[in-house]
């Protein structure tokens, strides 16, 4: 099984990078409509999803949880692309032998929710090597 690092994307969701009055220092990085719609689309798929909160200078992060496992998602705009990043946080706890294997089904999730939705499009998955996904 191959690991992926981020899929990225574009969208017809407006740019909502906000900038100082010169123009030079970030306010409020871009990312937050597209991290809130990322949310919504995890929630109809029947997920228990927390609010998309700022993240540092970087993004917006919010938590995702399926079965019994918890993911962290960072969503980035850079450019007019989107990068959307997740952990999976769910610890030893939830799986002893330090199990991933739900973590690329649910990259793969991700991907189809964003390759189905008009707000989205042309996405695609940055990695070393190529990512073999079932979406």
């Amino acid at each position: 099984m191959k690991f992926f690092k981020a899929l990225v994307c574009v969208t017809t969701l407006p740019d909502d990078h906000e900038w100082d009055e010169a123009g030079e220092e970030t306010v409020k990085p871009g990312g937050e409509s597209a991290a809130r719609t990322l949310a919504d689309l995890l929630k109809q798929a029947g997920m228990d999803v927390s609010a998309p909160e700022l993240w540092e200078d970087y993004g917006w992060c919010f938590d995702v949880k399926r079965d019994k496992r918890q993911y962290q998602i960072v969503v980035s705009r850079i450019d007019k692309e989107f990068y959307i990043h997740t952990k999976d946080k769910s610890g030893c706890l939830v799986s002893p032998w330090g199990n991933r294997a739900d973590h690329p089904v649910f990259m793969d999730l991700i991907y189809k929710l964003v390759s189905e939705d008009p707000r989205f499009g042309s996405p695609k998955w940055l990695t070393d090597k190529p990512y073999v996904g079932t979406a």
